[in-house]
């Protein structure tokens, strides 16, 4: 008594004596101690003389002792002795005590609830006291989902002030860390959710001595422990837990890599420059030493080693001093090595004053592998048609073979998903292509001979934004991407690179596929032979930017080279930030010739003489968002190049046509540059446009320095019998744009005729005249005056003509 005491605390033994004898019996009791906890008895401590029971009486007795200051288990016989017993073997009884324990006697130090490859889950236990404590029947319990209780010792184990203690699942803890330096028994304690639990420590009397109850708001790295950061801070307190820093990424038992020390130096990383070796380079060895300790860590140093199949061999020592608390550096062994196969290398911390010298010593195998570059990526379908899947070609740009055992992959955004690629030897040709699929059974692969296709959840490939990586059997990066949609490539057309030479990560080095199939899988580029135009070989000729209702926009290009143009993969870029593919294919558009991108289809019902025309692209969108007035507009070819640009505004129409509504602007000459305002006026087709053919106001190589105007037929005879009923007016002029007049006088200068009146008009043009006066009645026969008038608002110009206008009749 007391039933549970605990440490420390003193405590009685009672027994307790029943007779089952006829008679009333007269005896004596003795209490010995079992100091080797065999059952038999060792030392006498007290005894009870003539005690006096009925028959089927019971008592309980209390010896004259008491157990005082109770600090480890104690074990008891009572033995009854009386003349004439009947059954002796009834006798005696066995007893023992253990004490129970405080709150927070064991501390739970560190937690392995997230393991990888394979490492089992493991809790380390801490013994803050100054005494010895028995776990003897001790539990550990988790919280959640269904709690379970389990017994992790069952026979007496001793820990010892400040020891810890390791309780893990199996022996493979030994296989993840080159040192366990404290006890370590095997128990299969609950299962810990990764997410969210706990853990919780019972004595053997089910007193709670310690528990934690992590969730995921407590960031633990995979792979990490999370270790306790101060035994004098609460357990449940979520500050005074993190994740492992240490090399080995948790620390069982010894003392956490984030708890509070003065000086404890330890290693964080070990390298080499060159980082991933090749076969044969010469190569130093580096160290990182981090100073998780409080104070300035001073004259250290950091002693390196290679082992070169035999034994160890020294690369030097490298000084270290004035290491901040809470710092890091990077060392370097002061002489290399040369790299030809599997190394195993080594780096030691020497300090005197470490608390921790466990963590100051690091192995760690190099093995040299392929260089950066030597696969390549070079196509990547990441918007695919439905039901096909999204893929990445890649190429082996070296003169040697190449070995894919054991590489991954990954995408980039928003989390990588990183798998391998395949776990047996495959073999890549120099030059030699692969394909990498989400689905290696689709059709689009059904096709290619001799192409390797190997199947890999590298993730969900975004379609706005994402990268691909592709790394060696070591983890290092060889080549990696990262897209933005507007490089080119989607709904299923892939986005192929130009140049291997260039860098991958260069946006003006990748371009939408012109391949007729959209993409070009396991074999040369569509876009490599794409060869690059200089300024002015395209330039802007006409813009529809303000069309009616049924119409739409539409830009005119026209080459202006002396060579054909391939347009494929060229675009209209404008200030709202909108980009359009005026074509998608390859098109080869001749010298001299138009090209004209529409929004949408109605353009062919506006201008019926395009729908035959060759060199016409439909974006089928409902518009290129072209502004009304100060906009900019920019060709680029299919490698980014700014072919022709300028910024229009609806200052650049002709100022007497009131409304330009449905009506386009275009070029007058095309080798005056396309930004003056000069150089561009309002259609004065009666369409409102000309696309696909030569400007209504089109000026060709320059204006005529005189003008003049002709009459044929004159005469001509009106009558109607289909010969000569009409003649043309035929006219050039100095000014690029005029309004002009056209008035046809009688004999005796009455006017009877108005055959234009302020109307707009090119360089150049023809007028027909039918011979008719202002009510439609035919004229008389006689000679007449026809008064042809041009003004150019602009410049003042005023041209006059006046020429004889013979109408006649038949004999």
């Amino acid at each position: 008594e007391p039933e549970h005491p605990l440490i420390g605390t003193d405590a009685s033994v009672f027994p307790e004596i029943q007779t089952v004898g006829k008679e009333q019996v007269v005896f004596n009791l003795l209490l010995f101690e079992d100091t080797d906890n065999d059952s038999i008895p060792d030392v006498q401590l007290s005894s009870l003389n003539s005690l006096s029971l009925g028959s089927g009486d019971s008592a309980r007795y209390q010896f004259n002792y008491t157990i005082q200051n109770l600090r480890s288990r104690r074990s008891f016989v009572v033995q009854s002795v009386m003349q004439n017993d009947g059954d002796t073997t009834n006798n005696s009884a066995f007893g023992s005590i253990t004490p129970g324990y405080s709150t927070s006697s064991i501390l739970i130090s560190e937690i392995m609830f997230l393991p990888q490859n394979g490492e089992p889950e493991w809790i380390e236990v801490y013994n803050p006291t100054e005494d010895t404590i028995n776990l003897i029947g001790w539990k550990i319990a988790d919280v959640i989902t269904s709690p379970d209780t389990q017994i992790f010792i069952d026979d007496n184990y001793y820990i010892l002030p400040d020891e810890y203690l390791v309780i893990a699942r199996d022996s493979s803890i030994f296989e993840f860390h080159r040192s366990v330096p404290s006890k370590i028994i095997f128990s299969s304690f609950p299962n810990l959710n990764n997410d969210e639990d706990g853990v919780v420590i019972l004595d053997n009397a089910n007193n709670l001595i310690d528990n934690v109850i992590y969730n995921s708001n407590w960031t633990v790295s995979v792979g990490h422990s999370l270790e306790r950061i101060s035994f004098s801070g609460y357990s449940t307190d979520p500050a005074n837990w993190g994740s492992s820093l240490d090399i080995e990424q948790s620390t069982p038992g010894r003392i956490n890599s984030i708890a509070a020390k003065d000086f404890d130096l330890t290693v964080g990383g070990l390298f080499t420059n060159p980082k991933n070796p090749l076969p044969g380079d010469q190569v130093y060895v580096e160290c990182k030493v981090m100073n998780n300790g409080i104070q300035n860590a001073n004259n250290f140093s950091v002693s390196y080693s290679y082992h070169n199949g035999i034994d160890w061999q020294s690369l030097g020592s490298t000084l270290g001093n004035n290491l901040a608390g809470k710092d890091s550096a990077i060392l370097q062994s002061p002489n290399t090595l040369i790299i030809s196969d599997s190394t195993l290398i080594s780096a030691e911390i020497l300090f005197e004053s470490d608390e921790d010298t466990l963590n100051n010593y690091f192995e760690i195998y190099i093995v040299p592998g392929y260089a950066e570059g030597s696969v390549k990526i070079n196509e990547i379908m990441y918007d695919p048609a439905d039901e096909m899947p999204e893929w990445i070609e890649f190429v082996n740009t070296t003169n040697a073979a190449v070995d894919l055992l054991n590489w991954e992959i990954s995408d980039l955004l928003s989390s990588p998903t990183k798998n391998k690629l395949v776990e047996t030897s495959i073999v890549i040709q120099p030059d030699e292509y692969f394909i990498v699929a989400s689905d290696s059974t689709a059709m689009i692969f059904d096709t290619l001979n001799n192409i390797n296709v190997l199947e890999a959840n590298f993730g969900t490939l975004g379609n706005s934004e994402d990268g691909i990586i592709i790394y060696d059997f070591r983890g290092a990066v060889i080549d990696s991407v990262k897209y933005k949609s507007d490089w080119g490539g989607n709904d299923g057309i892939s986005l192929e690179r130009f140049s291997l030479s260039a860098e991958t990560n260069d946006s003006t080095n990748w371009a939408s596929s012109l391949s007729d199939f959209g993409s070009t899988p396991g074999s040369p580029n569509s876009i490599i032979a794409v060869q690059s135009y200089s300024s002015k070989d395209i330039i802007i000729n006409e813009i529809m930017y303000e069309p009616d209702a049924s119409n739409t926009e539409f830009v005119e290009l026209f080459n202006r080279s002396d060579n054909f143009v391939n347009l494929g993969g060229w675009k209209i870029d404008n200030q709202k930030g909108n980009s359009f593919t005026i074509a998608d294919k390859f098109v080869l558009l001749p010298p001299g010739k138009y090209f004209v991108a529409a929004a949408d289809s109605s353009l062919l019902f506006n201008y019926p003489q395009i729908k035959d025309f060759e060199w016409l692209s439909i974006i089928n969108r409902s518009s290129f968002n072209l502004s009304n007035d100060l906009q900019t507009l920019i060709i680029k070819d299919i490698k980014g190049n700014v072919i022709d640009s300028l910024m229009y505004s609806s200052d650049w129409h002709n100022k007497n046509i009131s409304i330009t509504r449905n009506r386009s602007l275009e070029r007058l000459n095309p080798n005056i540059d396309s930004n003056d305002p000069s150089n561009w006026s309002t259609s004065v087709s009666s369409e409102g446009a000309t696309p696909g053919f030569q400007n209504s106001i089109y000026t060709g190589g320059g204006i005529s320095r005189t003008a003049d105007l002709t009459i044929e037929p004159n005469p001509f005879s009106p009558d109607n019998d289909g010969f000569e009923d009409f003649t043309i007016i035929n006219y050039n002029l100095t000014q690029a744009i005029s309004q002009i007049r056209i008035k046809v006088y009688d004999s005796k200068g009455r006017l009877v005729r108005i055959i234009a009146n302020n109307q707009p008009s090119g360089a150049k043009g023809s007028v027909i005249f039918d011979g008719l006066d202002d009510g439609g009645k035919p004229l008389r026969l006689g000679i007449y005056i026809l008064f042809f008038e041009a003004l150019n608002n602009d410049s003042g110009v005023l041209e006059i003509f006046k020429k004889p206008l013979v109408i006649a009749r038949k004999l």
